[in-house]
């Protein structure tokens, strides 16, 4: 992928006519980690399939084209968070409760066809591709998203095709975010496979925020007839961990007052937290 495009400084610059410029009514995670479910937290309007968990690029198309059908446990995701069983104290245990981890996923993945095939909401999908420290390690190596990014553009251009002849979809956009980490150093391993955290600390939530906002923004122009938008955000000598740079790009989005089902559990209470939700 070339930065054949135009380059601004930040955010605060991007273009008119962008797709920042526009309103959507539902922000979709399409992965590949939980951070895009974290960073959309506080602007979810309810879940669906990919929050929290860990998807591979190769396995997007192959879902949307089965219409999510055996989702969970048999489509290739990493299911990062399930529902276990309570002992009788209601402390976790080590055994998942599959009936109710399936009936979770089987209603995310209905209400999401439901409202691609209703073709009524404006839908953000958001994947984001965060190639950094302990994604490289092998014992991570199911979240270690290495693919190149030419490789992911027509993954999504892919899904695109399905969203648009299978569901009959015209109002989506993909937003694909790399965030690019490659000026930093990997980090040393132990012999257990931890990082030293000492050198692993990182700025607070907020300042992270802030230091996102910062980042050189390039957007790769030739897409938009396929409804996607690849943006690549580029540090300036800023740590900045995988939610807050979402967050930061969604800060960014505009959101509409549309509101079709429950708000996610805790909505209220638990917005700018992480909350893995049950409805």
């Amino acid at each position: 992928m070339s930065n054949s495009g135009w380059v601004v400084p930040n955010f605060y610059k991007a273009p008119q006519d962008s797709l920042f410029d526009k309103e959507f009514d539902y922000f979709v995670s399409l992965g590949h980690r939980c951070c895009v479910g974290q960073a959309l937290n506080y602007m979810r309007k309810s879940s669906f399939p990919f929050d929290w968990q860990v998807t591979k690029m190769s396995a997007l198309a192959s879902i949307f084209k089965n219409e999510f059908k055996n989702f969970y446990p048999d489509s290739g995701v990493d299911f990062a968070h399930v529902i276990y069983y309570q002992d009788e104290n209601n402390q976790e245990t080590d055994r998942i409760n599959e009936e109710a981890t399936y009936e979770i996923y089987n209603r995310r993945s209905k209400r999401l066809v439901k409202l691609i095939k209703e073709n009524e909401r404006r839908l953000l999908f958001v994947r984001h591709k965060y190639v950094w420290y302990w994604s490289k390690h092998p014992d991570h190596a199911a979240q270690y998203d290495a693919n190149p990014v030419d490789y992911d553009i027509q993954q999504l251009e892919e899904v695109s095709d399905i969203l648009k002849t299978q569901y009959g979809n015209d109002k989506f956009e993909i937003l694909y975010v790399y965030q690019d980490m490659n000026e930093f150093k990997d980090f040393d391993w132990n012999e257990r496979g931890e990082i030293d955290q000492e050198s692993f600390k990182l700025p607070s939530g907020s300042e992270q925020m802030e230091q996102a906002k910062q980042f050189t923004y390039v957007e790769q122009l030739g897409f938009k007839d396929k409804h996607i938008t690849p943006v690549v955000v580029k540090p300036n000598n800023v740590r900045v961990e995988g939610n807050a740079m979402c967050s930061a790009i969604n800060s960014f989005v505009n959101l509409s007052t549309v509101q079709d089902f429950d708000l996610p559990y805790g909505f209220e209470q638990y917005k700018l937290t992480r909350n893995i939700d049950i409805e």
